[in-house]
């Protein structure tokens, strides 16, 4: 887990994601990490070059699809995780000509989410 870590600091994303892919979790709680990682190295990934969109959406799809089956983790927990899939999501379907979609606004203000500052940091550099 820490080599993959690292690997997203260093901005090595595919590194980062061929190490996340070969991880074997059986703790819950790891795979939400795992999960939210992976879709982090894919969005990075996937804003530099358009080959990876597919897969991001589809990750982005079957992550969704995990919180929803593994009801031993709190609720909170959970839809902190589901947020920041919403909000990838929004943001993956805004332009850069748009303003701030309303709901990914709302969302970082009021709700709970898993990297929130990270969140905060690509809405802030898509609208420039």
């Amino acid at each position: 887990m820490g080599k993959a870590q690292l690997c997203v600091v260093k901005g090595q994303y595919e590194k980062a994601l061929s190490s996340l892919q070969q991880m074997k979790l059986e703790c819950v709680d790891r795979e939400y990490w795992r999960r939210t990682m992976m879709s982090r190295c894919l969005y990075e990934l996937s804003m530099a070059e358009d080959t990876y969109l597919a897969t991001l959406q589809s990750n982005l799809s079957a992550f969704e699809q995990f919180i929803r089956r593994h009801k031993e983790v709190f609720e909170d927990k959970q839809k902190a995780h589901l947020n920041f899939i919403k909000v990838l999501n929004l943001l993956l379907n805004q332009t850069k000509l748009q303003p701030l979609n309303e709901e990914i606004n709302r969302i970082l203000k009021k709700e709970r989410i898993v990297c929130k500052l990270w969140l905060l940091n690509k809405c802030n550099i898509e609208k420039q």
